[in-house]
């Protein structure tokens, strides 16, 4: 029986000394009892050094009035107290501990000691820091950032997309990506995840509909990912109005170049007076898109109307030809 005793004392004590974690008990506010070895490791001593010996022998002198105090009061309360504290291990270094102190109490309710223990968690508040700066960074990204389920339901949208979209967060989550793509059809889902599973990234232009039935254009990246065993598309979408405004402007830019450069030809090859007078007309209203045009030639230090479109009503008269008139009317327009 002895034997069995000693040899799950043996475990226990195996246990405790192999645990990053660490373990050692109070006698009273500044009396140790036992400890681990990762508590041993910390503050730089042999166990045999700490254990049952009072807290000045172990630790700085400048520490010892904080540790007493905190040690007074779980014993004074005869209750669990959790805290988190910097503190130097013997390497110099300032480790952020959780600390936890349990007093076990007897049968008058008194405090017999007190259990502890400690975890560093140093770097998982580092690594916290760095997750809520990345929220924060995604939640007020200036691009609608969404996080879609494979079966297209939206599972986190920022602050962003709900402001694009004019819908509150609540609204949101739960949607469909073909409830605000009028693109994509719910039908879709299955061949599209299929497609960006296999190519991890997938870049495409379409259209979003807000909850007040405005659309507009956006280019739509997304991402692949698997996080916890859970698979998820990472799309973010940029609106892209005033770029396709620009587009469309050079578009009708190149249009018109390549248009007068027709004209331009047409008119070289043109021998008849009317001729010219009505590719001009038909240039102006086509291509320019001029209300009304009025083509005057100069004859005898005159200008003299030749042709104009139908919707000019008022009867026109020759004009001597000054510095303004010449100037005014090379630009095409004339104002009725």
């Amino acid at each position: 029986m002895a034997e069995d005793i000693e040899d799950i004392m043996e475990e226990q004590k195996l246990l405790l000394d192999t645990i990053d974690a660490q373990i050692w008990y109070l006698k009273d506010e500044e009396t140790y009892g036992k400890v681990n070895q990762a508590f041993a490791d910390f503050v730089g001593v042999n166990k045999s050094e700490i254990e049952h010996k009072n807290i000045s022998e172990a630790i700085n002198m400048r520490k010892i009035e904080i540790c007493i105090k905190e040690n007074e009061r779980v014993f004074q309360k005869k209750e669990r107290i959790e805290t988190e504290e910097w503190v130097e291990n013997s390497k110099g270094e300032k480790r952020l501990l959780s600390i936890t102190k349990i007093p076990k109490l007897n049968s008058k309710a008194e405090g017999e000691y007190v259990v502890c223990s400690a975890m560093d968690i140093t770097e998982l508040k580092k690594m916290e820091k760095k997750l809520k700066l990345t929220q924060f960074s995604i939640e007020n990204a200036a691009m609608a950032v969404f996080w879609i389920t494979p079966e297209g339901e939206f599972e986190y949208v920022n602050k962003t997309a709900c402001e694009k979209l004019n819908y509150s967060r609540e609204e949101l989550v739960g949607k469909r990506v073909s409830d605000i793509d009028l693109d994509f059809y719910r039908e879709d889902r299955e061949e599209y995840w299929k497609q960006l599973k296999e190519n991890k990234i997938n870049e495409i232009e379409t259209q979003h509909k807000t909850k007040d039935g405005n659309i507009s254009p956006v280019q739509v990246t997304s991402i692949y990912l698997e996080y916890k065993e859970r698979e998820y598309e990472f799309a973010f979408a940029q609106d892209i109005t005033e770029r396709k405004k620009k587009e469309k402007k050079l578009e009708e830019q190149k249009y018109r170049m390549e248009k007068l450069h027709e004209v331009a030809y047409k008119l070289e090859k043109q021998t008849s007076e009317e001729e010219v007078c009505q590719i001009t007309l038909e240039t102006a209203e086509n291509l320019f898109n001029f209300e009304f045009c009025i083509v005057r030639l100069a004859e005898n230090k005159m200008l003299i109307p030749r042709a104009y479109t139908d919707n000019v009503n008022r009867k026109l008269e020759p004009r001597p030809i000054t510095e303004d008139s010449i100037s005014a009317k090379t630009t095409g327009k004339e104002k009725a």
